[in-house]
């Protein structure tokens, strides 16, 4: 985890990571904070497997060959897919890596299901290209059938625009210059499979982020909840949506990991609160993990759907930096505490398992790794870090997380603080002459 988690973090906003490994996780300590780090910067990863560590995987208590559920997690949670296959096949992953890296790559749909199974995708007039990405992870893919909207079955050996390639049980389908309408995915197989349908297009979910509203100094305004997973409270929920390109008509919504649309209120707020284009949605948060996706027509009269890369799984604890225990400076040589919150807002007592780190490794210490948590009560993280003599100014970036006992997704907070800053020079104030002082500013002589 450590070396996904240093890609992530030199990785720009919306990036692609692809990690090609033939072991098992390691660090698994750390998954809260690469989750954390890729949430932050919209980031999705993949993993390319070619095998397994069996002593890892003995003291895991995994099952022999099984796909680590650090990896599926991950995949899930940022968007991406786990492919599995022969070393030597590896890079056939890449093959399609011209159509991702374009500034334009948008997803369309994602489908989390046991094969077979049969998918409607509607394909609207602005895609130049669509990509079907189909991967089973302790399945078999038996066979992939892809229709036109016309019908036509896609022979990906033949049709011009077609091309296929496979890594062990994994088929990517690109078609360019795909017609509008709706197509059809059919799948023979079984076990397990995730499905993702992508492509270019001028149409985009360009932004999307669960907020919360304050009171600034004259007016409300938005800020970004930390952490990113909802709270499940039985309270609605506030999130910024902006969508691009050539739409005539467009509603939000929110679909299961299986791609099935969840009956959850959706409705618009108060559209001052966000920027030009900005949507604010008021959005009833479900029991279970969803992600957010945009139905609606074309400017051309085409049907479209876009779907945003996360998938949310709605929380009972929310991770939140105290912003009174932030000092005016951290200068060199000096040692501070900051605090971070963890709140409950569940009906049951819980226990969380509590991790910081920074990424300039300046924390010394924390005042606790496990904490109870009652209803509606909270927890303080008591944060020390140390800074020598010799640091310079930078940027460091702290994480806090909070999770459950025994699971691996929780919540979290990023702050990034200006350290090793030189505070600056404090002059002593120069006094008024009194009237016992002479002219030239000397002290003069007493009468006496």
């Amino acid at each position: 985890m450590g070396g996904i988690l240093l890609a992530v973090q030199n990785s720009l906003p919306g990036g692609i990571i692809y990690v090609f490994t033939d072991a098992d996780a390691k660090d698994i300590g750390l998954y809260s904070f690469v989750r954390a780090e890729a949430w932050k910067k919209r980031v999705t990863i993949h993993f390319g497997l070619t095998g397994t560590c069996s002593r890892r995987r003995v003291r895991r208590g995994l099952q022999s060959g099984t796909v680590d559920p650090l990896y599926i997690q991950l995949a899930l949670e940022t968007g991406g897919q786990v492919f599995s296959g022969p070393r030597d096949d590896v890079g056939n992953i890449l093959a399609n890596i011209d159509t991702q890296i374009q500034d334009n790559f948008v997803t369309l749909g994602r489908y989390r299901v046991d094969l077979p199974a049969a998918i409607p995708l509607p394909v609207d007039d602005t895609l130049t290209s669509i990509m079907f990405s189909i991967s089973s992870f302790d399945g078999i893919i038996s066979a992939v059938q892809i229709r036109r909207p016309d019908g036509v079955v896609v022979n990906t050996d033949t049709d011009p625009g077609v091309s296929k390639v496979q890594l062990g049980n994994n088929v990517v389908v690109t078609i360019q210059g795909p017609g509008a309408g709706v197509w059809n995915i059919d799948i023979g197989g079984t076990g397990a499979s995730t499905i993702l349908a992508q492509g270019n297009s001028q149409i985009n979910i360009n932004f999307f982020q669960f907020m919360q509203t304050v009171l600034g100094r004259y007016e409300e305004m938005l800020i970004e909840i930390p952490g990113g997973n909802p709270i499940s409270d039985g309270e609605f929920a506030t999130a910024l949506a902006r969508v691009e390109g050539p739409v005539a008509s467009g509603e939000f919504g929110l679909a299961d990991i299986a791609g099935n649309v969840i009956n959850s209120l959706i409705e618009m707020g108060d559209s001052s609160l966000g920027g030009p284009g900005d949507s604010v949605l008021i959005i009833e948060i479900p029991d279970s993990p969803f992600s957010i996706f945009v139905e609606g027509i074309t400017a051309s009269g085409h049907a479209f759907q876009r779907l945003a890369i996360p998938v949310y799984t709605p929380q009972v604890t929310k991770v939140s930096f105290n912003q009174l225990s932030l000092p005016d400076v951290f200068p060199p040589g000096s040692e501070v505490m900051i605090e971070f919150i963890v709140e409950n807002f569940g009906i049951d007592t819980i226990t969380v398992d509590l991790t910081v780190m920074d990424t300039l490794a300046y924390i010394a210490s924390y005042n606790q790794t496990q904490a109870e948590v009652p209803p509606g009560g909270s927890a303080s993280i008591s944060v020390v870090l140390i800074f020598p003599d010799s640091c310079f100014e930078d940027v460091n970036r702290i994480t806090a997380t909070a999770s459950l006992v025994g699971e691996f997704i929780g919540n979290s907070d990023i702050i990034d603080i200006i350290v090793c800053e030189t505070p600056p020079p404090t002059s002593t104030p120069t006094l008024a002459p009194t009237k016992s002082q002479s002219k030239s500013g000397k002290k003069a002589k007493s009468g006496t």
